[in-house]
């Protein structure tokens, strides 16, 4: 299985307040496609990249365009694979008025090249952007996911879908995501910059 590869589902999801696979433990980028460039990496089961240091996802699979220890989606000679740049989409799902919004995120922290975005899928509006910003203290924090909660202020129910972008080729161009979750009931870890 090419680790960048898209998988159609013929599946619609069945849970329309959630981000379909929005936490990868289907190993794999089902639910997901590319809007641009290219796939800026992958869903990947490896759990340490530089000097041994943890990757900190919740469950298996986390995306990463890092080079992930142990992962079998890069073999030795894959090389950096910092240059991939681009962006993917996940399904839509339903954002319900003043939600909760949990994620892990890792990277650089320039908004307008790299990070996730909530966009409106009826009007494109992007309602936030987030990077990784919050950096933790350790050697090489920016591989390191870091879990963020936003509490969104909309009045009404919003159809939305969320991107994951990255288009930088170097000074950390390696974003990382995983448990991507709307409508949760609590808040989780850091209070995320909405840009």
């Amino acid at each position: 299985t090419d680790g960048f590869a898209l998988v159609e589902s013929a599946v619609v999801p069945n849970d329309l307040y959630q981000v379909y696979n929005g936490d990868f433990e289907f190993g794999n980028l089902k639910g997901w496609y590319c809007v641009e460039g290219s796939i800026p990496g992958a869903a990947v089961n490896g759990t340490n990249y530089f000097n041994g240091n943890s990757l900190n996802k919740d469950g298996n699979w986390s995306f990463q365009a890092i080079e992930v220890k142990d992962s079998k989606y890069y073999p030795e000679d894959s090389g950096n694979i910092e240059y991939r740049q681009g962006a993917i989409r996940s399904y839509t799902f339903v954002l319900k008025a003043n939600s909760i919004f949990n994620f892990k995120l890792s990277g650089g922290s320039n908004v307008d090249k790299q990070g996730i975005r909530i966009v409106n899928a009826k009007t494109g509006e992007v309602m936030a952007r987030f990077v990784h910003d919050q950096l933790e203290s350790i050697e090489f924090g920016e591989g390191q996911l870091t879990q963020y909660y936003y509490q969104f202020d909309n009045e009404e129910d919003v159809v939305c879908y969320i991107e994951i972008y990255d288009y930088l080729e170097s000074g950390w161009g390696l974003v990382g995501v995983d448990s991507l979750c709307v409508n949760a009931e609590t808040k989780l870890g850091k209070l995320a910059n909405k840009r």
